[in-house]
């Protein structure tokens, strides 16, 4: 009974090819294409322990905002093994990229990030409201992303 529950509530996981966009409209982009919702970029990789500890922490809030106007995406680059991201990702439902090391280093230096996990948070215009390294808790990330709905 809990697994079909769970299942009714996981979203489906899309691989989006960005390959051909400048580094510098990648963002821009990917939150462009979400217009009126809530963006949760969540910036890991595979190899990532506490990347992958906040996901599985988040999955059943995340569950939450399944009907609601809220998009999570997840960004990784070629540390991570692609047959492997391939893998991994089918359990994480939402929207997946994988960018080259370009893409990846522009969006770390714009958004002066050093580390991973770090999150990108956009509100409905598109505008960016918070970003943080490391997961900050369930309870915080439902807040705000409730705040912006």
């Amino acid at each position: 009974q809990k697994v079909v529950e769970l299942d009714k509530f996981k979203s489906p996981t899309v691989v989006n090819d960005i390959s051909s966009v400048p580094d510098d409209k990648v963002i821009e982009t990917i939150v462009s294409k979400h217009k009126n919702k809530v963006v949760f970029i969540d910036l890991w990789a595979t190899w990532c322990a506490p990347c992958i500890d906040a996901m599985q922490e988040f999955r059943s809030t995340k569950s939450k905002f399944h009907d609601k106007d809220a998009v999570f995406v997840y960004l990784t680059n070629g540390s991570s093994p692609r047959k492997l991201w391939e893998e991994k990702i089918k359990g994480i439902g939402g929207e997946h990229y994988y960018l080259s090391g370009a893409q990846w280093e522009f969006i770390m230096n714009q958004f002066e990030l050093e580390y991973i996990p770090s999150y990108l948070l956009f509100n409905k215009k598109g505008e960016i409201i918070k970003k943080y390294t490391g997961f900050p808790g369930n309870d915080e990330v439902k807040e705000m992303i409730n705040g912006l709905l």
